[in-house]
């Protein structure tokens, strides 16, 4: 399509692609451009790398001065989108699932509050729920307002570019060089204890309200444009604490390939555009055969080279072993597919949450179900008074610390030890 679009003469492809109508005009506010990359009268414009042309899905406010800018209703804009949907039929008819969009906000040009961008998605959603009702749709968005409740997506990604909050939870020291990062201060999974959940919770419970029961926010543990992975400078008890807290929230939890294992990132030179990233996307780890049985391949031929440390975690190495990492993730998957109350839909209350403050509390409940579930990442013991009204006894301990709830008066008194967590059924 682009080599079509980038010939002197008009042709079916000449407006699939966003290009200026001046050669010498290198500098387009507010967008990246190439300079003199082929015969056509003008320069590409890219969405990121210099190898990203733009796809032109039009300008939801064109300038008049650049006639250049098409409206989203113009035949290019609009042959693009027809054929967006032409390829999610085919594979979906070849039985994929669905679809994880890649920078899913980022299709039309000049388009504040994204709202072009999400009547597209919105056209997509309704086809969808006519000819393929089951067919999943995931966006890279980290707006679930936008994303759900206008675009009609059924999950969004929080991450790391658009959402402070996601950032707080794990990677909050090492966010100095991210937009919107924070060059000071401790993630709120950190064993420091001065970590701040509200961070994380301002935010959340503000999509969280906007998009009942309309779509499911998803946390992930990471995804190859994040770097480092969450094992960095953590052990697998502060590693269960975050899976018990990913298990038991609502919405979707995503658990990025051998972050189950606890796969470090590596020190590596950029591999076409990683960058930074690169070291978050090395093979899978399977086990101590060549390539960490990735691949048979010669070592020169991956991709990008395995962590060969001798003391690099495996499949194999923890299969076998009850308190690997790995089992301990297995054990609260399978708590979460368990109990309904823990999961996507489930009605999700915070119980206790204070600024710089733990434990942090709550409560999920499906039915006739309730389970509370309690943090405490901190490396010393955390006790807090919860209300009696709220439940009058422990149906059973699901999870995690034993003998954490103690009745005092009228009240109840949580205590957890250092590191750890748990979710108990109550009524």
């Amino acid at each position: 399509w682009f080599k079509e679009s980038c010939k002197a003469e008009r042709n079916e492809y000449t407006d699939w692609y966003i290009w200026n109508d001046d050669p010498w005009r290198w500098d387009e506010p507010g967008f990246h451009v190439v300079h003199g990359y082929a015969d056509r009268h003008g320069n590409p414009l890219t969405n990121f790398f210099y190898s990203q042309p733009a796809l032109n899905f039009g300008f939801a406010h064109p300038d008049p001065r650049k006639p250049w800018q098409q409206p989203v209703t113009a035949p290019g804009p609009q042959r693009v989108r027809q054929e967006v949907k032409n390829i999610m039929r085919f594979w979906l008819e070849m039985g994929a699932d669905g679809f994880r969009v890649d920078m899913a906000g980022s299709l039309v040009k000049n388009d504040p509050g994204q709202v072009e961008t999400a009547r597209f998605w919105r056209w997509i959603r309704e086809w969808l729920d006519e000819e393929f009702p089951e067919a999943a749709m995931v966006s890279e968005w980290s707006n679930p307002e936008v994303a759900i409740g206008l675009g009609g997506y059924h999950m969004d990604f929080l991450l790391h570019f658009a959402s402070r909050g996601y950032t707080s939870l794990m990677r909050k020291q090492y966010a100095k060089h991210r937009p919107g990062g924070d060059p000071y201060g401790f993630a709120f999974f950190d064993k420091s204890g001065h970590g701040n959940i509200m961070e994380f919770l301002d935010e959340y419970l503000y999509h969280y309200n906007k998009i009942a029961g309309k779509g499911h926010i998803a946390i992930p543990t990471g995804n190859h444009d994040i770097n480092p992975r969450i094992a960095i400078n953590r052990d697998w008890d502060d590693m269960e604490v975050i899976y018990l807290f990913l298990m038991t929230m609502p919405g979707t939890p995503y658990i990025y390939y051998g972050d189950e294992i606890g796969m470090q990132t590596l020190n590596l030179p950029s591999k076409e555009g990683g960058y930074e990233r690169t070291g978050s996307r090395t093979p899978m780890q399977w086990s101590d055969k060549a390539n960490a049985g990735f691949s048979t391949a010669p070592r020169e031929r991956l991709y990008l080279p395995v962590d060969e440390r001798p003391d690099r975690p495996t499949v194999a190495a923890q299969e076998n072993d009850p308190n690997s990492l790995l089992n301990r993730v297995r054990r609260l998957i399978a708590l979460r597919q368990s109990h309904p109350a823990l999961q996507a839909s489930g009605a999700f209350e915070v119980v206790y949450a204070e600024a710089g403050k733990l434990p942090f509390v709550y409560q999920r409940q499906q039915g006739d179900e309730t389970v509370l579930v309690a943090l405490n990442p901190a490396a010393y013991p955390v006790e807090v008074k919860l209300d009696g009204k709220r439940f009058s006894k422990v149906v059973k301990e699901l999870y995690g610390a034993k003998n954490a709830l103690t009745r005092e008066g009228e009240g109840w008194i949580l205590r957890l030890p250092p590191v750890s967590g748990m979710a108990y059924q109550v009524a």
